[in-house]
């Protein structure tokens, strides 16, 4: 899985990021136009040569999109993230907006990071890597850019647990593999989780089975491709816990549901 995805947009075309839950927040560079947005009761605006650094909320809720202009999104996973957050001793000013003058060698990082996104023979690895090298060199030129990725990546434990798991679901995941990530031991884990009325194994099968409902809805990808796609082993494996939360088969779910 990409560490960032990259995503255009403009006023005639919105964003839709329902199928990015662990990815934050990122970076909005806007290629013509003037991207406004209202954050804090207060109008900001983005022009070309500057960019900027939202959280989706902002992304989602706050955009004028009768404003016009194009702009591309750098939308970053919370796990790249997290190692470039203020450290915990300090004392974060939060502020409320992180904008950049897009100065010639920042415009050629950012012009690198999307076409390594945009190539399907670019690997992952690679593009962590230089993901790690733009956002090193951001935290290290604008320190207030830390406070504010601290600020979005502040978030509950069963969040944390959340966005382990969504980052991986077509991978093996077991109780001892989150507790190892979380730092902490695999009682605390089904401690924290049962404080909410949780448990790992039905949070797990409820995300592989809402991603299995997001793939069937959004084209006609067979049921033996979703399965694995999803972390299940076959396809009977992935319809018997489809029935489980749906009540129906994922043929039926797929006729019945699908958006046209």
């Amino acid at each position: 899985m990409s560490p960032f995805a990259c995503l255009h947009f403009s006023n005639h075309a919105q964003l839709v990021l329902k199928d990015y839950p662990t990815k934050p927040a990122g970076f909005v560079v806007v290629n013509s136009g003037c991207l406004k947005w209202k954050q804090n009761e207060q109008q900001h605006e983005v022009t070309p040569n500057q960019f900027t650094f939202l959280s989706t909320d902002h992304l989602t809720a706050t955009i004028d999109f009768d404003s016009v202009f194009e702009a591309t999104l750098l939308l970053i996973d919370y796990e790249v993230l997290l190692s470039f957050a203020s450290s915990p001793c300090e004392a974060p000013s939060y502020q409320s907006i992180c904008r950049f003058e897009a100065h010639p060698f920042e415009h050629q990082l950012i012009a690198t990071l999307t076409a390594s996104n945009e190539l399907a023979e670019c690997k992952p690895d690679v593009q962590i890597a230089l993901m790690n090298a733009f956002l090193s060199y951001m935290t290290d030129k604008y320190p207030s850019l830390s406070d504010a990725i601290q600020k979005v990546t502040q978030v509950s434990f069963t969040e944390k647990v959340s966005l382990f798991m969504e980052a991986r679901l077509d991978k093996e995941q077991s109780l001892p593999m989150l507790a190892e990530h979380l730092q902490v031991s695999v009682t605390t884990v089904k401690r924290r989780l049962a404080e909410e009325g949780l448990s790992f194994t039905e949070m797990l099968k409820k995300k592989r089975i809402y991603k299995g409902a997001t793939i069937l809805r959004a084209g006609r990808t067979s049921i033996t491709e979703i399965a694995p796609l999803c972390g299940f082993s076959s396809a009977t494996q992935f319809t018997n816990a489809f029935k489980s939360i749906y009540g129906c088969t994922p043929k039926i779910f797929r006729r019945e549901r699908r958006t046209p």
